[in-house]
């Protein structure tokens, strides 16, 4: 985890799960008088650095981030137009351009990839003014999956929207939606984050909370309640909150600058109230001095995937590590599925009978192996933090561990064709079943966006995957049809090709911008931004492949 220190000018680093007054790992000191408000990643891993004392942005490379004072890899200055005055905030949109928020002059830039490969003054591509209603003192800017542009205005207390086609080209647009404030919902916002479920959450510096807005209440202008309000417990967990972040686990993390903490909160703690911070850095050690801005590294590596087959075998391809397998080991009932842990440092194989085996990080925390079944299982899903999974049999039913909590199961219904896989929800508050004939049952917050139930499918569905946000999923059948629905994307399929052996199952992306399928001799088919990393398909192997999972 890296923290910037906007009291001290610096970066400081504290390794996952730290808590308590605990000295950092590392320690980059800024430039004399930067007056540091943000830090970001761009696409390839590098952070880069608001710096309002001096209009300017600095990009220190991944290798960089050590104790130090090193020269920045790049400074982008500003440039005749002032095109930065004042910066206060800063994202990265899906073609790696760069959005600025100047507070000094009520402007948002635009500075596309190519300008930011190397130190200098770049005239802006896109300029949007105050149009005498927005940008009006903001101080933070996020984007949405659909890549929508969203404000936090300090100075009218609101939150405002802004779509692609209106940030497309120079000018003052009106906002697409406005939040604005109702009783204390909003009271100088000053930090925006969307979590993986689609939920903005606003930090107030005004008022010390932390509120949450669920999809529902973006959709349009108005004066929406939060669904969730976090307050200080007290202790000054939540005081003066500059900016949030939100770690691989679904962990939120609050930038308290009133009292140099960094407060962290699980998705079960994530409810109206004060809660007590399940990790926080605070005290003399942790060198933190207003906090402004948290982040949390990427993976190391681009992107890995791992499948297994029905004797445990796995075969790991990327940044995808192996840290175990049942390959060698005589188990009662075939494997059926698997499911990674949320920082890919460990995964879960699971068998017909219920039975799981753990390995790496992952952990134990239940099974049906010891259980008499109506039906088999067939597949499983894992809590967002890693804590717990869901196991589903041919029937439908659902089998809770560990954080994992029951939704509901078709275990007493009569089904037309059975089960053959599900997908948790980003939040981990619901989850999909889908049938062998497409037919699709949601439970807890998962949406119905459509099914294959009443179509006659020249193949059998045999697996499926969510979308990055949740709001839509894809349906892969056994001669590698795809079936897109909700906000999931057509990116390619099998269908009209001879395959040698059936498809097995599918992974998404973890941006939602491509998937993976793999077919039962371990051959790998990739759309999108998936990318082809190796696979079995040209190899004898032992056991046919039966399920995939990819980060």
């Amino acid at each position: 985890m890296l923290v910037l220190n906007q009291g001290t000018g610096t970066i400081t680093g504290y390794p996952a799960g730290a808590h308590g007054d605990l000295a950092p790992t590392s320690l980059l000191s800024l430039a004399g008088g930067s007056n540091p408000y943000q830090m970001v990643f761009d696409p390839s891993g590098n952070v880069w650095v608001i710096e309002g004392g001096t209009n300017t942005l600095v990009e220190y490379a991944s290798a960089q981030l050590a104790d130090g004072s090193p020269t920045p890899h790049v400074t982008i200055s500003s440039s005749g137009s002032s095109s930065l005055t004042n910066p206060m905030s800063l994202v990265f949109d899906g073609a790696g351009d760069a959005w600025v928020l100047n507070c000094g002059n009520a402007t948002v830039v635009e500075f596309t990839a190519a300008q930011l490969a190397q130190s200098g003054s770049p005239t802006p591509v896109v300029t949007l003014s105050n149009n005498g209603t927005t940008f009006s003192g903001d101080y933070s800017l996020t984007m949405d999956a659909a890549g929508d542009l969203w404000t936090a205005d300090y100075g009218t207390d609101a939150v405002i929207e802004f779509l692609p086609s209106q940030i497309a080209a120079s000018g003052a647009p009106a906002a697409h939606v406005t939040l604005s404030a109702t009783g204390s919902s909003l009271v100088g916002p000053t930090g925006l984050t969307f979590d993986l479920g689609g939920d903005l959450w606003v930090a107030n510096t005004d008022n010390s909370t932390v509120v949450e807005f669920p999809p529902a209440d973006l959709a349009a202008s108005g004066t929406p309640t939060p669904a969730v309000t976090l307050h200080d417990d007290g202790s000054g967990s939540i005081s003066a909150p500059h900016n949030l972040g939100i770690d691989r686990a679904g962990d939120l993390w609050v930038a308290s600058t009133g009292t140099n903490a960094a407060s962290g909160y699980t998705p079960a703690q994530l409810v109206t109230g004060a809660p007590v911070p399940a990790e926080e850095l605070r005290g003399v050690d942790t060198e933190l001095g207003s906090p402004v801005s948290i982040l949390f590294p990427p993976p190391a590596g681009t992107a890995g995937y791992r499948f297994v087959a029905g004797d445990g075998g796995i075969f790991a391809y990327g940044d995808a590590g192996f840290y175990g397998s049942t390959g060698s080991i005589r188990i009662s009932q075939p494997m059926v599925g698997m499911a990674a842990t949320p920082d890919d440092l460990g995964y879960w194989e699971v068998a017909a009978d219920g039975g799981i085996f753990a390995y790496g990080d992952a952990q134990f925390y239940g099974s049906t192996g010891s259980i008499h079944l109506q039906r088999p299982v067939v597949g499983m899903a894992a809590t967002p933090d890693g804590k717990g999974y869901w196991l589903v049999a041919s029937d439908g039913g659902i089998f809770a561990y560990g954080n994992a909590t029951f939704y509901g199961s078709t275990g007493s219904l009569t089904l037309n064709r059975p089960v053959v896989g599900m997908a948790a929800t980003p939040d981990g508050r619901g989850y999909w079943l889908v049938a062998s004939d497409g037919g699709i049952f949601d439970y807890g917050n998962a949406g119905f966006y459509g099914s294959t139930g009443s179509l006659t499918l020249n193949r059998p569905v045999v697996g499926m995957a969510a979308t990055a946000d949740g709001r839509g999923y894809w349906l892969v059948a056994s001669d590698g049809g795809i079936f897109a629905y909700g906000d999931a994307t057509f990116y390619g399929s099998t269908g009209s090709i001879s395959l040698r052996e059936p498809m097995v199952g599918m992974a998404a992306t973890p941006d939602g911008r491509g998937y993976w399928l793999v077919a039962a001799d371990g051959g790998i088919f990739a759309y999108g931004d998936a990318p082809f990393l190796g696979s079995m398909g040209s190899a004898n192997i032992g056991e046919a492949i039966v399920g995939i999972e990819g980060d």
